[in-house]
């Protein structure tokens, strides 16, 4: 793949958006998120690079076994969005600056080819919000791997 454009990153930034306005702040069921984010046994080869995807799937299969909630606190109307893939999160970019840290200790683990997606449900006024990381666009749909790099050894 050749380098994303900031065309590929703004599009795929209005793709979460939308994706995550929809399921984090409507009344959908806390399985039903789950059902639609969580990750089939492909998407591990296709998310994490070569050996680092049976690491992965190890521990996503202990922490899935009771899916994570992503939801938006009551109040929290708003969404921002912050897309990145693993060559911007390895740099001193301002988007790498917007993921948790332990992202740049694990670029090497994660398919040079995707897009990460980290963001925080807010309210109106910004003095509340909640922050989640680890959606990846995985060509044609998004999954849910929560905090990557609590997967792997630093």
């Amino acid at each position: 793949m050749t380098e994303p454009t900031i065309n590929d990153i703004a599009r795929m930034k209005e793709l979460a958006l939308g994706f995550l306005k929809t399921i984090g702040t409507t009344e959908h069921s806390d399985d039903a998120i789950a059902a639609v984010l969580a990750p089939a046994a492909a998407d591990f080869e296709r998310a994490f690079a070569g050996d680092c995807a049976a690491a992965a799937r190890s521990g996503y299969e202990e922490a899935w076994s009771t899916p994570p909630v992503l939801r938006a606190k009551p109040g929290e109307t708003q969404v921002e969005v912050a897309v990145a893939t693993p060559a911007i999160l390895a740099s001193e970019h301002l988007l790498a600056h917007l993921f948790p840290r332990g992202y740049k200790a694990i670029v090497d683990k994660l398919t040079p080819d995707s897009f990460w997606v980290a963001w925080r449900f807010r309210s109106a006024d910004g003095s509340r919000s909640t922050r989640y990381d680890g959606l990846v666009w995985l060509g044609g749909r998004f999954v849910w791997f929560p905090k990557p790099y609590r997967y792997f050894d630093s």
